[in-house]
């Protein structure tokens, strides 16, 4: 499979958990299987998987207003809930909305937003990591806050990154070592070198669990300048 074609599947992935119905006829929605729910996340009720019941089920035919009745039957959990939905008094066809957006119309900017969030929420080194401290709000050039930036969002292209991509993996051309980025910026042999050479303070331990964590240590770096006075350590 292409790298192309796996981006593809991807954003098609984003874009179905962002999507959600809205009620109109209820024809075209399956009760225990569309999200329709909610209009700012996609939910789903929870309960048999009655294929054949539709929201159209849960209408009153002629004033196409909610079945209090129906509704206590099939799903009275959720009473409070659909009954918070406003339906359309004349007739209406269900359609999809993009939830994360107030105008429920998908755009590049949400639609990557989303699929920032869903990255940094599945990987618990960046669920804490602390944008402004360590990366926007540090007195340094905005090179190396465009560099720590693609440091924290793993887009430095080491093997690791790149495999996460579809493209083929490869170990380090040196060493024959795991390529991550921990492995260029802390446990390689010139790396550590480097790290042992700077006039720090302290210096991050070799069992720094992830490179968010890294990056953090450094905020607690402080150079000793040959002058005899402290400095940061980003320059």
């Amino acid at each position: 499979m292409s790298h192309g074609w796996r981006g593809i599947l991807a954003g098609r992935e984003i874009l179905r958990k962002g999507l959600g119905w809205v009620v109109g006829s209820g024809e075209k929605i399956r009760v225990w299987s569309d999200p329709w729910l909610s209009c700012s996340s996609p939910l789903t009720p929870i309960g048999p998987t009655d294929s054949a019941l539709l929201v159209s089920d849960l209408l009153c035919p002629i004033s196409n207003s909610w079945d209090k009745e129906k509704i206590q039957k099939y799903l009275p959990q959720y009473e409070e809930c659909i009954l918070s939905i406003i339906t359309s008094s004349a007739p209406s066809q269900d359609g999809l909305a993009w939830l994360l957006d107030k105008y429920g119309v998908y755009t590049t900017k949400t639609g990557y937003g989303a699929g920032i969030k869903s990255a940094v929420n599945s990987d618990d080194s960046m669920s804490s990591f602390d944008w402004p401290k360590n990366i926007w709000n540090i007195k340094t050039s905005p090179k190396i806050k465009d560099f720590l930036w693609k440091l924290a969002r793993k887009a430095i292209p080491v093997s690791s990154n790149l495999s996460s991509r579809g493209i083929p993996s490869f170990n380090c051309k040196t060493c024959d070592g795991v390529e991550d980025d921990l492995h260029v910026f802390l446990h390689f042999r010139i790396a550590t070198q480097v790290w042992d050479l700077a006039p720090l303070a302290c210096r991050p331990s070799t069992a720094t669990p992830s490179i968010a964590t890294l990056i953090s240590l450094c905020q607690m770096c402080t150079v000793l300048h040959p002058v005899g006075l402290i400095v940061p350590l980003w320059p």
